[in-house]
């Protein structure tokens, strides 16, 4: 049997144990009495938290340093359209778009890759 929990109201914000946001409370655990993976509020990290939680950490691990290799690719593709490598020197907007690339482009990169490897539910 599945568990599904939520995190009770006076609890600190934790993340999402899928890409990494904020978790809004909803959880998964393989039984009750395990412990439980918080998620985000995309349908997709619902779809994927049986899958993810279950992975082993060596596999989760090389997830999350090719989803880290393709944000930072993102990011440099954006510094490249705009003609900036140097940080220091990216106006303030310029640089909330880069960490967005860099942050956003992570979070969408490892959703994608485990959907890709996904066994269908």
């Amino acid at each position: 049997m599945n568990a599904v929990s939520r995190i009770k109201g006076d609890r600190e914000p934790v993340i999402c144990g899928v890409c990494r946001r904020r978790a809004i409370g909803l959880g998964w655990a393989g039984r009750q009495g395990h412990p439980v993976m918080w998620l985000c509020d995309s349908p997709v990290c619902g779809t994927l938290a049986r899958s993810v939680y279950e992975m082993p950490k060596v596999a989760l691990d090389r997830f999350e340093q090719a989803a880290r290799d393709e944000a930072g690719d993102m990011a440099g593709a954006y510094l490249e359209s705009i003609g900036k490598t140097d940080l220091a020197r990216l106006t303030e907007e310029e640089w909330k778009t880069f960490l967005h690339q860099v942050l956003v482009g992570f979070e969408a990169s490892l959703r994608r890759r485990f959907l890709e490897n996904a066994a269908p539910f």
